[in-house]
Order: structure tokens, then C-alpha cells, then sequence
């Protein structure tokens, strides 16, 4: 449901880019107006994409609900949270692991990944 509406909200947003571009190829703008027009044009396209992909690793089925619940309780008995771990917790391979790892984050859960393999718990 959430990502159907998201879709509908991204074709819409596409209508409102494709009148910006519109207007600002064939009215008389000028040159300050066409870079800013450009460059929210820009931004729009960036927040849009961003809310697409975590749109996309949010949405799991029921059953993988029932494993990401599962994962969460997991990851906050140890407070700690890896792929590894949930595979050798749970018995599931590395493609689940890193889908679950993906929807933590997603959802808040855990921090992104940074440059050492340690993740910051956000919920405790």
C-alpha cells in the first residue's frame, strides 16, 4: 500500500517536473531564474529517488516480517547487529541476512553502516 502511494506521488511529481521544464525551455526566463529553476528541479529528483529506494528495501513480505521481527529481537538481546550473525543465529543465508540488515536500517533500527563493522544501536 505505502508504495503504491509513494509511485502515485512520484508520477505526479513527474508531471510537475515535466510543466517546470516546460516552462522554463519555452517562456522568457531568465538566465538566474533557469539556474534556479534547474537546480530544484535537481533537488526534487534526488529526494524523490531517495524515497523510491527506501521505499523498495522497506516493503517485505509477511513472511519475511515475521524473520525481520525475529531479527530485531535479536539484534537488541545482543546489541550488536551483522549479516553473520543473524546467519549463524537464525539459520538463514547471506541474501536474507543483508535484506534484513538493509530493512533495519531502513526502518531505524540500527545506524548505517560506517567505516569500521561495528553499527551504533538506535533502539535499545
Amino acid at each position: 500500500m505505502r508504495k503504491q502511494k509513494l509511485l502515485s506521488c512520484l508520477e505526479q511529481s513527474r508531471e510537475v517536473i515535466n510543466a517546470c521544464i516546460h516552462a522554463l525551455l519555452h517562456e522568457n526566463v531568465s538566465e538566474d531564474d533557469m539556474q534556479e529553476g534547474v537546480e530544484m528541479l535537481q533537488q526534487l529528483l534526488l529526494v524523490a529517488d531517495d524515497a523510491l529506494r527506501r521505499s523498495d528495501s522497506c516493503v517485505l513480505c509477511e513472511e519475511d516480517e515475521l524473520l525481520y521481527n525475529r531479527c530485531v529481537a535479536l539484534v537488541i538481546a545482543k546489541q550488536k547487529a551483522s549479516a553473520s550473525l543473524l546467519q549463524r543465529h537464525l539459520r538463514i543465508g547471506y541474501g536474507r541476512a543483508a535484506l534484513m540488515m538493509d530493512a533495519m536500517v531502513n526502518r531505524g533500527v540500527i545506524s548505517p553502516s560506517l567505516r569500521s563493522p561495528k553499527r551504533h544501536m538506535v533502539l535499545q
